[in-house]
């Protein structure tokens, strides 16, 4: 066969087929070549003459590459893909990845032809021999799943092969009706009154519209009548899509159709003349945007060449060249550049990058396995290689990540079980005795005392996670749908001071209760109701506090009111991209903010001098200048970046110094080098040793200043004689002779103790917002409720313990959300706060509460807690290694104690885990994404190496039985996305008939039933707005003896018209 030859960028690549006849039992052998990496990989076909089934793929091996990979030698090991095909009917019945069994599937071959069961895929069994039973197939959808922890979900398919109705694992049932075409037309959701029964008792049904415009539509310019628009619609929400004549959207609307003007949110797209998006509009409040947006250029072979943003400091370019070599120069809006050189075989692709030459002398380097593409070693380095460190990767022989070398936290090795799951792990190894590259060194890592092992349940769900000293055990539970139910956390060892958390959901699914009770001490619950939409509409706190949110149709809140009309904000706003525009607190003080073109926060206002602040961003959106023009001059700032968007210096004159100016340094390896402020700070050197661990901070004269010492696992032991206890989770236990930590099952703080024995006692939210506390400290203990709106603080209430008078204090925060100004019910001015560049409160080093970025701040400490680590204002480092690994595919993320990007006025912390942009505003939209933490680990691949099929019912945009996007999800995990996504769209996908499709399992903690049950509440009770009292049991939900299913079809409600 003639080979393909691929000329890009001066680089040649070429792939050679070698065909024989296919009903010779022939291993073709395909030969790739690209730069300097090359593989070779064999096939072989099954071929079922007596049925006619020929040429199916059975194994794909890789034989030999250049570099030489041992691993691909074409050996048993070198088996990339594997699959065995019954030999009477040719299909699928095991599926194999680098020589484990990944799947096992069992077909009806009893049932008669007449049945419709005959060949159905009746078993999935996965490697842990947990068996997903299929069953009841119409039309081709199994209108029954049994999964292996003896749960069910069913369907009702009618004469089209369209599901009308589904039933979940808890009874819950949700009905669907269709166009004639088969489009979704709408979905009903499960009734709360009776079991196995969908009706609009409680919730609004949502529908969908389809069809051609008609001349007395609206419609806007370039869309003409008979063109289509898709509508959307639940209660008043409108979400409206105008199609050009390619069927591709062009326009969208969204709106509450009770409030369209105030609540219009819009989009334009444009297309060039190959189907590629040129031009997309930031979202507007008038129903056809303006010319203000994004645009993006391409070259011949489709590439990105150029992106333009509209700013208010122009037109910002952003541009990319391919040059030779397979390599790519991106300059950014600052005209900063990085070239970035990519391995690749057969195709010029640029999925795999190996050197990253950014500026500063930053330089990334990626090996990487030369036959697949996964990286062995992550290098940051200097560009005289006289500065790095290196992060080493070793694969098991079914080639999953089993250790990872690193020079701050030690060695990690890993086990799995037959799924893929994590079963143990074993931190903070010895690189002198674990730091081989050739092995996994199991034996010796699980009997090292470090070991952390977990237990799974038969839908591979975490239920039990035990550490070596016992402090930080978990025990999950989860209700029959799969959501937790409850999390122990064992804050002792021996399973000595529990922390219990439990969860309540309705029948579709919405959290309604959850409690956090401390055995002894006590036992405190949350409420959360919604309105027909499922739009949370009030939350109840422990002591019978309940606020009404009163949120629009599209779920923006637009008041907070208590139960007895106390309002502590109102009249809310949003601007179109989901920003908080405008609301007034309890006190009569407007909070306003208006935003540049870029969509940026530009002015942020408290209303009577409280506060107000005006930024001002460069090119590449860091935070160039805030203008104080509440307390004058004196308390502006400015502040400059060096290429890498690192903070060089920040001058205010409220810094004081001799100069008012904060200075910084860094090395390549992103480490904070000095910090001077002249006459008052001189740090001028930050010394790391050989574990690229701050060691000291010495002065100008050589002086040190600040000394630290590590525990095995790069936690900070020691800081000047002040002994920190870190447990092998990670998780500070306690600042010796000053605090111990009590946390829940999701590492939030709930009690933190003075030696005296006097504590402060903590409530989170399950979505990790600080909601009540308990303070013992104070002279008369004090209870605080925090109100937050649209996830930001806005006040709380503090009743001294006995008594039922509360005040009420109202919270005004800057940017990035740190509180800057605290004023009473009157109104009036009670405290305000500054902050040094990396968070230290000025004057006030000694703070205690909300604080910097709107976290707790410990005065006792001078620690800032980001609820999964503790942060150190005043060197600007993390006190231990971040819980989300360096990514392996970019380099991103790599050093491991930096705040913030090393870049406090432009990004935060959330969770002291990855830093993220505070200017974007809406959740979910800062970068990097929090939304794919899960996927962006080298753990997330690790732990599902080649996804075992498990079946989901899913209804999504129409679509019943879809997958879930596994080939996207798959494509963004580290190491070796491609090669998976590849491996499930070609292998995976098509051996399941589109009847049971992959899905991606997410990162999460489960663990098991047990000696949790006896703390868990039994109940909580809650008080709604009218008074009355829900109690909300937290144990299986039973069916109601009048369960009946409801079959009546919906009413539509008239179509929506968008409004001009």
């Amino acid at each position: 066969m003639n080979p393909s030859h691929i000329k890009s960028d001066g680089r040649s690549m070429r792939k050679t087929v070698h065909l024989w006849m296919v009903v010779m039992a022939a291993l073709p052998a395909g030969a790739v070549q690209a730069q300097t990496f090359s593989k070779t990989e064999a096939f072989t076909y099954s071929n079922n003459t007596s049925k006619w089934v020929l040429g199916q793929l059975a194994s794909t091996t890789c034989s030999a590459s250049l570099p030489v990979d041992p691993s691909c030698n074409g050996g048993s090991g070198s088996i990339e893909s594997e699959t065995i095909y019954d030999l009477e009917w040719a299909v699928p019945i095991q599926n194999k990845a680098f020589g484990k069994v990944t799947q096992t599937l069992h077909y009806d071959t009893a049932s008669t032809v007449e049945s419709g069961q005959r060949g159905t895929l009746r078993t999935v069994k996965d490697g842990n021999n947990n068996i997903t039973s299929l069953t009841n197939w119409k039309r081709g959808v199994p209108q029954l799943v049994s999964f292996a922890d003896g749960t069910t979900i069913s369907a009702t398919v009618d004469d089209n092969g369209w599901p009308v109705s589904a039933i979940d694992e808890t009874g819950a049932k949700t009905c669907y009706t269709y166009d004639a075409m088969g489009r979704m037309a709408s979905v009903k959701y499960p009734s709360e009154k009776a079991s196995g029964t969908c009706d609009d008792s409680r919730w609004n049904m949502t529908g969908y519209i389809f069809r051609p415009l008609a001349a007395s539509d609206w419609m806007p310019a370039g869309i003409l009548p008979g063109q289509w628009v898709q509508m959307t619609y639940t209660g008043s929400a409108r979400k409206i899509t105008y199609l050009d004549a390619m069927w591709r959207p062009v326009l969208t609307n969204e709106y509450d159709e009770a409030n369209t003007a105030g609540t219009l949110r819009a989009a334009k797209t444009i297309y060039d003349s190959r189907g590629r998006v040129s031009f997309q509009s930031f979202p507007a409040s008038t129903n056809v945007p303006g010319a203000v947006g994004t645009r993006t250029f391409y070259d011949a072979l489709d590439r990105v060449v150029r992106v333009e943003q509209d700013s208010e400091l122009g037109v910002l370019a952003t541009t990319t060249e391919y040059l030779s070599g397979l390599r790519t120069r991106v300059t950014n809006p600052r005209g900063q550049q990085t070239t970035t050189s990519f391995m690749a075989w057969d195709q010029p692709t640029y999925d795999f990058p190996i050197r990253s030459d950014q500026p500063e002398d930053k330089v990334i380097r990626i090996i990487r396995n030369p036959a697949f593409g996964w990286p062995t070693e992550l290098i940051q380095q200097n560009s005289a290689g006289t500065q790095f460190a290196i992060r080493q990767y070793v694969y098991d022989g079914n080639r999953r990540l089993c250790k990872m070398i690193e020079p701050e936290a030690g060695v990690t090795v890993t086990g799995y079980d037959g799924v893929g799951n994590p079963t143990w792990t074993a931190t903070g190894l010895d690189r002198q005795i674990f730091g081989g590259t050739t092995d996994c060194q199991h034996v010796d890592a699980f009997h090292s005392g470090r070991t952390i092992l977990r237990t799974y349940d038969a839908r591979n769900r975490l239920v039990q996670l035990k550490f070596p000293d016992g402090r930080g055990d978990q025990v999950w539970t989860y209700t029959k749908a799969g959501k937790p139910a409850s999390i122990t956390a064992y804050n002792g060892s021996g399973n000595t001071s529990p922390v219990i958390t439990a969860y309540k959901y309705n029948n579709r699914g919405l959290l309604t209760g959850e409690s956090l009770g401390l055995p002894g001490l006590y036992a405190w619950g949350l409420g959360y109701d919604y309105d027909a939409n499922g739009n949370l509409r009030w939350q109840s706190y422990p002591t019978g506090l309940t606020l009404d949110y009163a949120p629009n149709a599209l779920g923006q809140a637009t008041q907070v009111v208590d139960q007895v009309g106390t309002a502590y904000a109102s009249g809310a706003r949003y601007f179109p991209n989901g920003a908080l525009r405008q609301f007034t607190y309890g006190n009569g003080i407007v909070h306003t903010m208006a935003q540049n073109v870029r969509q940026l926060p530009e002015r942020i206002t408290s209303s009577g001098g409280t506060a107000d602040f005006d930024y001002l961003y460069d090119q590449n959106a860091n935070v160039a200048s805030i203008v104080d023009y509440a307390r004058g001059s004196g308390y502006d700032r400015i502040m400059t970046y060096d290429g890498l968007d690192r903070l060089l210096t920040a001058n205010s004159p409220m810094f004081g110094g001799s100069d008012q100016t904060h200075r910084f340094s860094y090395d390549a390896l992103d480490n904070l080098k000095s910090w001077k402020l002249a006459g008052v700070k001189d740090y001028a050197e930050y010394v790391y040793d050989a574990s690229n661990r701050l060691g000291n901070i010495k002065s100008s004269v050589g002086a040190t200043i600040v000394g630290l010492g590590y525990d095995a696992q790069g936690n900070l032991q020691n800081k000047n004689g002040q002994i920190y206890d870190f447990d092998f989770s990670n998780r500070l236990r306690g600042a010796i002779n000053k605090e111990i930590y009590r946390y829940d099952g999701l590492g939030r703080r709930v009690m933190a103790s003075l030696p005296a024995g006097k504590s402060t006692y903590s409530q989170y939210s399950q979505g990790g917002q600080l909601v009540y506390q308990q303070d013992e400290r104070q002279a008369t203990p004090l209870k605080l409720e925090y109100i937050t709106l649209a996830g930001s603080m806005i006040a709380t209430r503090e009743t001294p313990v006995g008594t039922a008078g509360a005040t009420v204090k109202y919270l005004h925060s800057d940017g990035p959300g740190s509180l800057v100004a605290i004023t009473s019910e009157a109104g009036r001015i009670i405290e305000l706060k500054d902050y040094e560049p990396w968070g230290g409160v000025i004057g006030k080093p000694a703070y205690s509460g909300v604080g910097y970025t709107g976290h707790l701040m410990d005065g006792a400490t001078g620690l800032t807690y980001m609820r999964q680590r503790y942060y150190d204002p005043m060197i600007g480092r993390f006190l231990s290694v971040d819980p989300m690994p360096a990514n392996a595919t970019n380099g991103t993320n790599f050093n491991r104690y930096w705040y913030g990007n090393n870049n406090p006025f432009t990004f935060i912390d959330p969770n002291g885990e990855l830093g993220e942009y505070w200017p974007c505003v809406t959740p979910g939209s800062c970068v990097p994404k929090k939304t794919m933490q899960g996927l962006t680990t080298v753990a997330s691949y690790v732990k599902d190496n080649y996804q075992d099929p498990v079946v989901n019912f899913l209804v999504d945009s129409g679509e019943w039985l879809a997958h879930q996007s596994v080939e996207g999800a798959l494509d963004k995990v580290p190491v070796a996305g491609k090669h998976l996504a590849s491996y499930y769209k070609e292998v995976i996908k098509p051996r399941i008939n589109d009847a049971a499709e992959s899905s991606i399992k997410g990162e999460t903690d489960r663990e098991d039933p047990g000696s949790s049950e006896d703390y868990v509440p039994e109940s909580v009770t809650i008080i709604k707005p009218d008074g009355t009292r829900i109690e909300v049991n937290f144990g299986p939900r039973q069916p109601h003896p009048s369960d009946k299913p409801i079959e009546n079809e919906p009413i539509l409600p008239s179509e929506p018209v968008p409004r001009k």
